[in-house]
Order: C-alpha cells, then sequence, then structure tokens
C-alpha cells in the first residue's frame, strides 16, 4: 500500500489555504463555501478536520437500509453495489483490472491501514467491462486519498485537480464500511466533466458503501450505489467563526429531495402564509430580479421586498430551534425550521448582498449566488446540559433540490436567531409563515410561475 508522501499532502492543504486565507492549513478542516466568492474547501484538508463528529449508524438492515452482503470468505464484494477499482498511486498496476482474477482474496479495509495512503482509479470496474467514465461521467484522473483516523479524520476523492467529494470521518465497520457521511464539495470552476464527476462521486458517497482491499494491497476496491450521471450543475458547509475572517458553519446535514422531512411531500404545500409584507427598511437600492426569475406567484413576496410577521420584532419568548430540514415541491422549494419552547416567534425577511452574523459581525460565507436572511424573534436560550446548539451554526447541503443549495441556522443572540437561505441565480419571490401542532416556521422560495 502506497504511503502518501509529506509533501504531496502539504499539496493538498495548501491547495484549500489557497483559496481561502484564513484556512489553518494543520488544524482546520474547511474554509466557508459561498459560490459568489468562489471560496469553498474541499478533499485537501481531509487529513486534519476538526469539525463536528460523524456518528456511525448501522442498523439490523445492513448497508444502507438494503440486504446486508453475504461474505463468502473474508470478506465479498457487494454484488448489489458498483465497486470501482483503485490501484497504490505512484505504483505500477499488479495487472490491468479486467485480467484480476475475482476470487483472488479479499480482506475488509480497516481505517488505521488505509490512514495516510492514496490512490488512483482505474479504467474497469470489479468483475465487469464497464467503463468507470461511463458511470462517473468523466475520465479526468481521479484520486482516492485518506487522512487521520477517527471521527475528526477524512477522507475523498480528487478529480482532475479540480473537483473535490470529500467525507468527514474516517470510520469503518469491521467490514470496511461506512455509513451515511457527511460529504463537501468544492465548486471551483471546474470543467464541465470534472463538475459532473465531482456530482456524481459526491451522491454516490453519502449513500454510503464499502472498502475492501485485495491481496496484499495490490488493489482497493470502493463499492457504491452509483447514482445517474446528470448534465454537470454547480452544488454546493463547516469552521467555527473565528476572530478574523469570515464564518463558516459546523453541522452539517442534507436535505432530502422530496419532502419537507414530514412524510408526506405536500402536507405543508398548500398552507397560505400569515406573515405581512412591508416596503424595503433599509436604505440599500432595490435588488431588481431579471427576466428569468419568475414573477410572483399568489402570496410570495417579491425579491426586492422585505417581509415581515408574527408580531416583529416582538420578543419575550423561550423558544428553540432544535432542527431544520428542507424539500423540494411542485413550484418552490421549502426551509423548515422546527420550533419548540414557549410564545411564537416574529420574523423578518429579506435578500442581502451582505449577510453577517448578529453579534461577530463576520461574513456568513453561504453558498449560493443570492442569500435569503430570515431573522426570528423570540427566541430564548436552552437549559444547562442542552445540545441543541452544541454544534454552533448548523449548515444543512441542500444541493439536490431546485433552486436552494444551502441553509444556515445560527445559535440565539440576544433573543434573535439567524436563518440563512442560499441559492443559485439571482433573488427570488419568496414567502415566511407559521404553521402550528407542532410550531413551525415555513419558508418557501419560488422555483416555477
Amino acid at each position: 500500500m502506497s504511503e502518501l508522501r509529506d509533501t504531496e499532502l502539504r499539496d493538498l492543504l495548501e491547495r484549500v489555504a489557497d483559496l481561502d486565507g484564513d484556512v489553518d492549513v494543520e488544524r482546520s478542516w474547511a474554509a466557508g463555501r459561498r459560490r459568489r466568492a468562489q471560496r469553498r474547501a474541499g478533499i485537501g484538508a481531509l487529513a486534519v478536520t476538526s469539525v463536528a463528529a460523524v456518528a456511525l449508524a448501522l442498523g439490523t438492515g445492513g448497508l444502507l437500509g438494503g440486504q446486508d452482503p453475504t461474505p463468502t470468505g473474508p470478506a465479498a464484494v457487494p454484488d448489489d453495489l458498483d465497486t470501482f477499482v483503485f490501484a497504490p498511486r505512484g505504483a505500477e498496476p499488479a495487472a490491468p483490472v479486467g485480467t484480476v482474477d475475482p476470487s483472488a482474496e479479499l480482506s475488509p479495509a480497516t481505517a488505521a491501514e488505509l490512514s495516510g495512503t492514496s490512490w488512483v482509479l482505474q479504467d474497469g470496474l470489479w468483475s465487469s467491462a464497464t467503463p468507470a467514465a461511463d458511470l462517473t461521467g468523466s475520465d479526468a484522473e481521479t484520486t482516492l486519498v485518506f487522512g487521520d483516523v477517527g471521527e475528526r479524520g477524512g477522507w475523498g476523492l480528487s478529480i482532475g485537480g479540480c473537483g473535490d467529494a470529500a467525507v468527514q470521518g474516517l470510520v469503518l465497520d469491521e467490514r470496511g464500511r461506512f455509513v451515511d457521511p457527511a460529504v463537501r464539495t468544492n465548486d471551483m470552476g471546474c470543467p464541465e466533466d470534472v463538475q459532473a464527476a465531482e456530482n456524481f462521486w459526491t451522491a454516490a458517497l453519502q449513500g454510503g458503501g464499502q472498502l475492501t482491499v485485495v491481496g496484499d494491497a495490490e488493489w482497493l476496491l470502493l463499492s457504491v450505489d452509483a447514482p445517474e450521471t446528470d448534465a454537470a450543475t454547480d452544488e454546493p458547509e463547516t469552521a467555527a467563526p473565528t476572530t478574523t475572517g469570515s464564518a463558516t458553519a459546523t453541522g452539517s446535514a442534507t436535505a432530502t429531495a422530496t419532502d419537507d422531512g414530514t412524510g408526506t411531500p405536500d402536507d405543508e404545500g398548500t398552507a397560505a402564509p400569515s406573515g405581512t409584507t412591508s416596503p424595503p427598511a433599509s436604505t440599500a437600492p432595490p435588488v431588481q430580479p431579471p427576466p428569468t426569475v419568475p414573477p410572483a406567484a399568489e402570496g410570495f413576496t417579491a425579491p426586492e421586498e422585505v417581509a415581515v410577521g408574527g408580531g416583529w420584532p416582538g420578543g419575550g419568548g423561550a423558544l428553540l430551534a432544535p432542527t431544520v430540514r428542507a424539500g423540494v415541491h411542485d413550484g418552490f422549494d421549502r426551509v423548515v425550521v422546527d420550533l419548540t419552547g414557549t410564545g411564537e416567534p416574529g420574523w423578518r425577511a429579506a435578500y442581502t448582498d451582505d449577510p453577517r452574523l448578529d453579534g461577530s459581525g463576520l461574513p456568513a460565507d453561504i453558498a449560493g449566488d443570492s442569500v435569503l436572511q430570515v431573522t426570528l424573534a423570540g427566541m430564548g436560550y436552552p437549559e444547562p446540559g442542552s445540545e441543541v446548539y452544541d454544534e454552533g451554526i448548523f449548515g444543512l447541503d441542500t444541493h439536490t433540490l431546485s433552486a436552494v443549495v444551502e441553509v444556515w441556522r445560527t445559535p440565539p443572540f440576544e433573543g434573535q436567531l439567524q436563518l440563512f437561505v442560499g441559492m443559485q441565480g439571482e433573488p427570488r419571490p419568496y414567502r415566511v409563515f407559521l404553521l402550528q401542532n407542532p410550531l413551525r416556521l415555513v419558508v418557501d422560495v419560488q422555483t416555477a410561475p
């Protein structure tokens, strides 16, 4: 198994530092990722990540909730997944992929033996004549790199020296499986085929998979449920705010692309907003939507307007916002902030060209070309020992939705909490309203007339 040379790892880390001068090469996991600034961290920082831990959640249903592969020996390659073949970087392959005996000795990969190594994707799949590029969408050189062991480590792929798909935490079970990982991308304006491959690997790794060693580390097999390759699209989380530079999100999750997390895709889709709108409150010039942005549908607020509701600015409540979720609906993307505690929030919503965090004043380096800021009043602080805001700024990766690419929820500051909704393209019509039983604040971003 080839060792990742110190200079190679340093080069990867320095690539991140070049994107954002505030990145600490020795300690930082990732910089903030805001598309308009094109400053995103990727795989280079995976060896030294210090973000929140990824839980290893293995259910009785086995890998990905499906059938648990039955081993035929020390290890078995799951036949219901697509298996990619990697050779040690810098070493001549022992034999062409197509000539490798599928009955060769297999062993589950361990985090300890993979740490500090790098591998290069080969042309063919395991036990298949299908070229890897037919699935990934690109024949650019793809390197699989492993950093430190454990939940503070990481690993991932670098495609064509530009696109990245990095996994938070290097944690494998006894069969070499990784489950429901947090995956990051970099979005640095890569060539179309590289962007397509980055999209592919991001989606594939998010579904979990298995790592298997062939022989005496002659090959490394990566088994994933390969998604269909779509046309390349920009995709879009991650260190706690520092005393200088810009802020980034520390908590992370990925939004579902089919519903808003309540179990029924449209159970909140017909609710009428309870908020009202008012003219812009700031002296900044209004943001005019281009012709490509749909006109505001009934009940939606035009992008240049400010929306307030719930008795804004209100105050005196003791509400908490433990979870944020998002989903795609017919004609709009939906973000839902679940609320607990006492009282009802007031809110103010408006697009901003300069999103900043209350208290610190640091820039909110959220992904997206446009950012909708929603400020909730009437928020309280959790009881001692509560884990509600332990992650600090919580980031939700929503790149699978129609327009919204990332959502941030901040901890409360002086009774108010901020929600940032980053999206592709120009500002879009939106609406904000409350739903009851259970109490939740809903933000809809219009995606079609």
